[in-house]
């Protein structure tokens, strides 16, 4: 386990678990999303593996260009006792090579495509509040569906859509697909996550709109 420093405990923010951080460029634009929005955030532990990425994201610490948090490097092996703490989101920007394209296409039973089942086995036990995952556009055509089928099993309510970065004012196309996920309450229906572009696709834990469904409207979206 390493440390950046001391982790301050907020009861007014959202405490961000981040897993396959690579040098957590995904929680820290969560973080900076969220407070645009009005809601302080901060990622209070990250687990990556690869260990230029972990120093990486020691040093951006240091330089206090984000919150000092835990770091462990073995997805596999973590667990609620390794952060006992409770988190409000996990943020997952899981490997896209087997979901690529210019991969393999080996999808969820390759080596990295794999690493989806410790993501989903750590949303089990933590049971969070909030789910933000990042992947590549083939993502879509190739294991979308499990996902979107794993968390509704879990009880959230899913939101997914294609972005590109040109549409926020970066030089070059990069197409990604983000996934949403919020913990449906027991006593509503439907989610309450705003549809503002037809891209995102509203796959409801009640059942409304199923993962198959949603997975060939994106498709259809563009390259399948």
């Amino acid at each position: 386990m390493l440390g950046g420093g001391d982790v301050v405990a907020h009861t007014d923010s959202i405490d961000i678990l981040e897993l396959c951080s690579g040098t957590g460029q995904l929680g820290t634009g969560l973080e900076l999303g969220l407070e645009q929005a009005g809601i302080r955030a901060r990622t209070v532990c990250h687990v990556e593996r690869e260990a230029a990425a972990a120093a990486a994201i020691v040093a951006r610490m240091e330089a206090q260009d984000i919150s000092p948090a835990l770091i462990w490097d073995d997805i596999a092996t973590f667990d609620r006792s390794v952060f006992g703490g409770r988190v409000d989101c996990i943020a997952a920007g899981y490997p896209c090579q087997d979901f690529s394209y210019a991969g393999g296409r080996a999808g969820m039973q390759g080596t990295r495509g794999s690493v989806w089942e410790h993501v989903h086995r750590i949303i089990e036990e933590f049971e969070p509040r909030l789910v933000y995952l990042e992947n590549v556009r083939g993502h879509v055509t190739l294991g979308l569906d499990v996902v979107v089928g794993d968390l509704r099993r879990l009880g959230y309510d899913v939101a997914c859509g294609v972005f590109t970065a040109e549409e926020v004012g970066a030089p070059h196309k990069r197409e990604r697909l983000f996934i949403f996920g919020e913990l449906a309450d027991n006593d509503r229906n439907g989610c309450k996550v705003q549809q503002p572009d037809s891209r995102i696709v509203d796959t409801r834990a009640d059942g409304r709109h199923d993962a198959d469904g949603g997975r060939a409207e994106l498709a259809n979206a563009g390259r399948s």
